[in-house]
């Protein structure tokens, strides 16, 4: 039912797999997954600063990089639907191992209608 997207993802080098080769569609995707996924998807610079910016990423993870770019590039901003205009707000934590839900997703999908760089979080 998904094979022509995960081919397409593929050829685009969005997603690789498993690193048996194997794509696994009925599994969850955690939120460090979809990082990775939307940062190459949407073409973001995947190392926009070197500020930590959520403390429970670690410089050290695969993902640092793919976090960083969702947060600067105001795709994780929490949504305050009475005001729009309203600065970057992001959330305490990123819980990058955490299933990726529905809300948050929309979340991210919502802020990618109007992907805008904010450098203020990298001070």
């Amino acid at each position: 039912y998904c094979y022509e997207a995960v081919e397409t993802l593929v050829a685009h080098d969005i997603i690789r797999g498993y690193a048996d080769g194997n794509f696994k569609p009925n599994n969850s995707t955690i939120r460090a997954e979809l990082a990775k996924i939307v940062t190459d998807g949407f073409d973001l610079d995947p190392s926009p600063c070197d500020t930590q910016i959520f403390d429970d990423v670690s410089q050290d993870e695969w993902y640092y990089n793919y976090v960083q770019a969702l947060a600067v590039n105001g795709l994780l901003c929490e949504i305050d639907i009475l005001n729009p205009d309203a600065s970057c707000v992001l959330p305490d934590t990123f819980e990058p191992a955490r299933t990726v839900s529905l809300e948050w997703l929309e979340r991210i999908l919502i802020n990618s209608l109007d992907v805008s760089y904010h450098p203020e979080l990298c001070q």
